[in-house]
């Protein structure tokens, strides 16, 4: 499976529970590899992020996106359209259960890359966070 680099969009948009929104966008370079019937984008998340040190894989493989964070961050999460998905988000300084109800999972592939989409709910120690909409924009180097 060979390894091609990758430019990434990252957006983030939360509504919170009294409806207010807040949003992030950040910029990281990666690699992606298609293999089978699965796509997989690989990168360090940027400082932004408060995640440095944190390597990300993205799955996107059957209709769902599996994210998995190692080094700074510990977390495994699945997000499939109609499902609910319960994992831990670890740090050095806490362990916090987390749990992601999955309202839509997208993926469009294009002539250079790929955009995923997922809209979630969730929550943080049984406690209701809101709304996140993600969107990942990828694209081959040029």
């Amino acid at each position: 499976m060979a390894l091609k680099p990758v430019d990434l969009t990252i957006e983030s948009v939360r509504r919170n529970c009294e409806g207010v929104e807040d949003s992030i966008t950040t910029f990281a370079q990666g690699k992606w590899a298609k293999h089978k019937d699965a796509v997989y984008v690989e990168y360090d998340e940027p400082s932004e992020t408060g995640m440095e040190g944190t390597h990300t894989v993205l799955k996107w493989s059957e209709g769902k996106l599996r994210l998995t964070r190692r080094g700074g961050v510990e977390h495994c999460q699945e997000f499939a359209p109609g499902g609910v998905s319960e994992s831990l988000y670890e740090t050095a300084y806490m362990s916090i259960p987390m749990s992601a109800r999955t309202h839509l999972a997208e993926c469009a592939m294009t002539e250079h890359g790929m955009e995923i989409y997922v809209e979630y709910f969730f929550s943080l120690g049984g406690e209701p966070q809101g709304l996140t909409k993600l969107r990942i924009w990828v694209r081959e180097d040029s």
